[in-house]
Formats: structure tokens, C-alpha cells, sequence
């Protein structure tokens, strides 16, 4: 056995190492082990102890009475869903087994909801009515709440509704709360979820107080990732940072991995927020990789996603894998390819045309075999297989396993003023330069490029305007900045010569206009738009 592994609460190990005990005595103590790691420590450590114990001692299992061994396999089989485990023991929380008593059935449906296992939910259901028989309180809310979730789980929400309602009204109270505090959080986000604002916040409320004082990380996880779910579903990022905080040192403490009824979109926003916020950076890793998780949809929360893969081509044509710049493409048709798709979007592009674009002098179908083995070769160049998808006739970069920065910028741009000020610095240097592609179709990538202008200078003047209000100089230097990249843009040489009218300094603003006056003269031999002479005019007071 690990010696490494050291519980907190030795007295279940110590029990479990005492001599006389017969198999299912010895094994019954080794249960109650984890039911106290799970439910009453919410300790990670503590489980992985008890469970390593009677792994290495298969005797123990042996010899033990098939009821014993049931209710240790339902609750050994959830340790590697709620803590993670190594590849040699995820096969005991894929194993199928049958509950023969309320405690294992309890933990089999646990592990179906946080693996989100609608048929395993359905199967074991009817296990845990026929053995309570006629539950006590405690039984009842339990059943209610699993109701609730196999009703989300098929997109009923006022079912759900209904079956969290009778959770709470028939759960007893309790001395510290733990899962009536759980129970009402999910009731809020439900509520939430429906539309009864004015009811979630205040069952929100009671459930912050019931659960004031946690002893358990893993109920204290639960319940502050659900308190996040009311402000993220109402776009208040924000609001989320106190509940995001404190489940991730609850989740980092003991190594979860779980989510119960969170879905896996709510959980990449909140582990990108995380990220964003330096919180537990090492653990909100770990449970991306964990738990396989796509990027969020949010653009601003995509910047600091760890994507397997990241494609730069704005100043540059660069591919990124897990963090590491892989240099430039030598094979250009592979450069030529992913130029088509960029410019194509996420939507696409039928392949058929794709490849005569990439090859218009070769025969149809020569060019389609041509296209099939050039995209074989970016999938390894990109060492992502699933970030180039072809199905339906259409080839496409797939979003949720690659990030573009020509992408992010678009989006970025759509959502300007709803950006924070550190996005805005972010958004506005993603562009480094012209797109640097390879494109069959110049119009098209011309058309392209224009639009990431756009998008560039829509953004340096959201992020001007936002600086002016603390730091003149500052945006100032913003649109300097810009103007490296866009010289002759109309609008930024507005917002330039406006701000720098704040600072007072007339000479400044006579040089800034003597410098359009050179800009447009050297590279369009003509005077500058009669609209900036007029603002300038205005600025100077004539």
C-alpha cells in the first residue's frame, strides 16, 4: 500500500487493521469509512485511504457476504467520480453494479447524476423506493431529489421544480445543515432558471445562512457552485467571483472533480473565471483535463482558456499546441488550408469547393484525394484530431477544440461595450499586424481583412473612451498604438486629436495634425477628409 497516502481521521483505518474481526464485520467498517469520508469530511485523502486498504487486501472482499460486498462496491465506485482516479481504478466507476440496500443505492445514483447518466439515474431509481420501502423524511427528500434530477435530465423544468419543492418540505432539520442548504441552492437556481427571480434570490439567501460554518468540502463545493449558477445565468461575472472562490479552494483542498448538476458549459465559464482571476490556477487545470471540458462560448473568458490548440494569424501565421509554438508551416499547402478555413469561419466550407481552391488544376477527384490526405497532415501538425472536423460535406475548424485570434478579435468586437477594461487591452492586442494568409480568393481575403480593421478600430475606441475617463496620456498611447497598424483610419485620428485635446497643449495637437497632413500625402497624395480639418478646427477654437 502507498504509505504517501495519509488520512486525517485514522480511526476508521485503525478499525479496519484491528485484529479478530470477521469479513463482514471488517468490510462494514470499511463502508462506513467512506460514507464518512464522503458525507461527513468530504475528505478526498480519507477515501483514497480506505479505498487503497481494501484493494490491497482482496481477501477482505473475498470472504464477505454478498450484501457487504454490494454496498462496498455502490460506494467504492463513486470515490474515482467525486476525487478523480488513476486509469487503473476508473474502471470501478464504470462498473455495473446493483444496489441492495438505501446507502449503496444512494451512492449509484449520486455517481449517475454527477456523470449525468440519465439511463443509470433511470435504473437505479426503483432501487432505492423498493429497498426504503416506506421512506423515513430523510428517505423521502432523497427520493424527491433524484426525481428532480432525472426531470432535468429530460428537460422538464417545472417537474423538477415540483420534486425540489417536496425535497425541502419534507427534509427534516438537521444540525448543521449540510444538504438542506444543498437542496435549497438547487431549488434556486431552478427558480432561477423559470423565471421567479424574486423567489431564487431569496431561497439563495436562506441557503447561504443554512450553510454558514461548513465542515465539508465537498458539500461546501456543491453549494457555493450552485449559489454562482443565479448571477452567471444573468451574465454578472462579477457577482460570481465569491462563490467561485470559495468552491474552488473547497474543490483544491480535496481534489474534486465533480460537478452535481452543474453542466459542463457553466463549469468551463466558471473555470475560465477562475483563470482570469488567478484562482487555484493549478486545481481549475486539473479539472479542465479532468473533466475533458471544451472552452466556454464567452469570447472574453475564451483568452485565458487552455486550449489544446491556438492558431495566430494576425501579423504572423504561428500554431500554439498545449502552450508550445510549434514555428511557422514549411509545407504550404497546409498554410493554404488552414488560410481557407479561417477565412471560411466556423460554419465552413463544403469541401468540394475547398478543394478546388486548393488544387484548380487537378481533376475533381484528384483534388479531393488531394484535400483528404493535406487535412490528415494538419490534424498531426496540430496534434488535435478533432480540431478539423469534415462531416456533411463540409470541412471546418471546430471552435470548441481551437481558438483563432482573427475569431476572438470579430467577437470581441460585437461585444465591445459590455467588455472590462483589462479584456479591451486584451482584445486590442490581438492584432499584430494584416491577416497573414494564403487565400485562392484575394477579394475574399481583402473583404476579410477590412472587416478585422473594422473590428480593430471599433474596439481601440471602446478602449480609448474607457481610458480617457482615468488616464489621458494613457489613451493617447492607445491610439498611437492603433494607428501603426491602421495610419490613414478616419476615426481614430478623430478620437486621437479629441483626447489629445484634453491635455490642453496646443503644440501637441498642431504636430499630431501636421502628421496626418504627412500620412495622407504620402500614401494617397491628397489632402486629409475634410471632416478631421473640421474637427481640428473645432479642438483649436477658430
Amino acid at each position: 500500500m502507498d504509505t504517501k497516502i495519509k488520512p486525517r481521521r485514522p480511526v476508521q483505518s485503525i478499525g479496519l487493521l484491528a485484529s479478530g474481526l470477521d469479513a463482514d464485520t471488517r468490510l462494514q467498517l470499511a463502508c462506513e469509512g467512506l460514507q464518512a469520508s464522503y458525507w461527513h469530511w468530504g475528505s478526498g485523502a480519507d477515501a483514497e485511504y480506505v479505498y487503497r486498504l481494501v484493494s490491497d487486501n482482496p481477501e477482505w472482499l473475498a470472504q464477505a457476504s454478498a450484501p457487504v460486498r454490494s454496498r462496498w462496491a455502490c460506494l467504492a465506485s463513486l470515490w474515482p467520480v467525486l476525487f478523480g482516479a488513476p486509469p487503473e481504478r476508473r474502471a470501478d466507476a464504470e462498473a455495473e453494479t446493483e444496489a441492495q440496500d438505501w446507502v449503496g443505492a444512494v451512492a449509484l445514483l449520486v455517481r449517475a447524476v454527477c456523470a449525468s447518466e440519465g439511463a443509470a439515474l433511470e435504473r437505479t431509481l426503483p432501487s432505492l423506493t423498493r429497498v426504503l420501502g416506506e421512506p423515513p423524511p430523510l428517505g423521502e427528500a432523497l427520493i424527491s431529489h433524484f426525481l428532480a434530477a432525472r426531470a432535468l435530465f429530460a428537460g422538464h423544468l417545472s417537474q423538477a421544480l415540483d420534486h425540489t419543492r417536496r425535497a425541502l418540505a419534507v427534509l427534516p432539520e438537521h444540525p448543521d445543515g449540510r444538504f438542506r442548504a444543498v437542496l435549497r441552492a438547487h431549488h434556486a437556481r431552478l427558480l432561477a432558471r423559470a423565471g421567479y427571480w424574486r423567489q431564487a434570490l431569496s431561497e439563495a439567501s436562506r441557503a447561504r445562512r443554512e450553510g454558514r460554518g461548513f465542515a465539508n468540502p465537498l458539500f461546501d463545493f456543491q453549494l457555493h457552485m450552485m449559489l454562482a449558477c443565479l448571477p452567471l445565468q444573468r451574465n454578472q461575472l462579477r457577482r460570481c467571483l465569491p462563490y467561485v472562490r470559495r468552491a474552488f479552494a473547497a474543490g483544491a483542498r480535496e481534489g474534486l472533480i465533480f460537478s452535481y448538476l452543474i453542466d459542463d458549459d457553466d463549469l468551463a465559464q466558471f473555470c475560465a473565471l477562475a483563470l482570469r482571476e488567478e484562482i487555484e490556477p493549478d486545481y481549475t487545470r486539473t479539472l479542465i483535463r479532468q473533466r475533458q471540458l471544451t472552452g466556454p462560448t464567452r469570447s472574453d473568458l475564451q483568452m485565458v482558456w487552455p486550449w489544446p490548440c491556438r492558431l495566430w494569424v494576425l501579423g504572423r501565421f504561428d500554431v500554439e499546441v498545449s502552450g508550445e509554438r510549434l514555428g511557422r508551416l514549411s509545407q504550404p499547402q497546409l498554410r493554404a488550408l488552414l488560410s481557407e478555413l479561417v477565412l471560411a469561419g466556423p460554419q465552413g466550407m463544403p469541401q468540394v469547393q475547398l478543394a478546388s481552391r486548393l488544387w484548380p488544376d487537378s481533376a475533381p477527384d484528384k483534388a479531393l484525394n488531394c484535400l483528404h490526405v493535406t487535412i490528415h497532415r494538419a490534424r498531426d501538425f496540430l496534434q488535435v484530431p478533432d480540431a478539423i472536423a469534415v462531416d456533411g460535406g463540409l470541412v471546418t475548424l471546430v471552435a470548441e477544440h481551437l481558438w483563432v485570434d482573427a475569431w476572438a478579435l470579430t467577437e470581441l468586437a460585437v461585444q465591445r461595450k459590455h467588455l472590462s477594461l483589462p479584456v479591451l487591452r486584451q482584445a486590442v492586442d490581438l492584432f499584430r499586424g494584416q491577416a497573414q494568409f494564403v487565400a485562392a480568393d484575394e477579394l475574399q481575403a481583402e473583404i476579410y481583412q477590412e472587416s478585422l480593421n473594422v473590428a480593430f478600430r471599433d474596439l481601440v475606441l471602446s478602449l480609448g473612451d474607457a481610458l480617457v475617463r482615468r488616464d489621458v496620456d494613457d489613451a493617447v498611447s492607445c491610439y498611437r498604438h492603433a494607428q501603426r497598424f491602421l495610419p490613414l483610419d478616419e476615426r481614430l485620428w478623430a478620437g486621437r486629436l479629441e483626447t489629445e485635446a484634453l491635455l490642453d497643449n496646443p503644440r501637441m495637437l498642431a504636430l499630431s495634425f501636421r502628421q496626418l497632413e504627412k500620412a495622407y500625402q504620402r500614401d494617397l497624395d491628397m489632402l486629409p477628409p475634410s471632416r478631421l480639418l473640421s474637427v481640428y478646427k473645432t479642438l483649436r477654437g477658430d
